[in-house]
C-alpha cells in the first residue's frame, strides 16, 4: 500500500512569538495594536491546546515525551511547502 506525502507539512515548532516593532506600532495605532495581540494570543492558546493534546495522547500510548524546558512553554504551527 503506498502512502501519499502530503504537499504541506505542518510543523510544531518549540518558539515564541516576537514583539512588534515600535514603528508598525506607532503606524497602526493603539486600537489596532491591542486587536492584533489580542487575535495572536488565541492563535497561540489553539496551537498550544493542540500541542498539549497530543502530548498527551502520547503519553497515553507509552511513548516517552521530551520537551525543551531551557526554552520558554510556547509553540508556532509552521507551514512547510514542499
Amino acid at each position: 500500500m503506498a502512502h501519499r506525502i502530503p504537499v504541506y507539512h505542518l510543523v510544531f515548532i518549540q518558539k515564541s512569538a516576537g514583539g512588534m516593532s515600535p514603528r508598525l506600532q506607532l503606524t497602526l495605532g493603539p486600537e489596532r495594536v491591542a486587536v492584533l495581540l489580542q487575535q495572536r494570543a488565541i492563535a497561540d492558546n489553539e496551537v498550544y491546546t493542540q500541542v498539549t493534546e497530543e502530548r498527551a495522547a502520547a503519553v497515553a500510548r507509552g511513548v516517552q515525551v521530551v520537551v525543551d524546558d531551557t526554552r520558554a512553554d510556547h509553540y508556532q504551527k509552521i507551514l512547510i511547502p514542499d
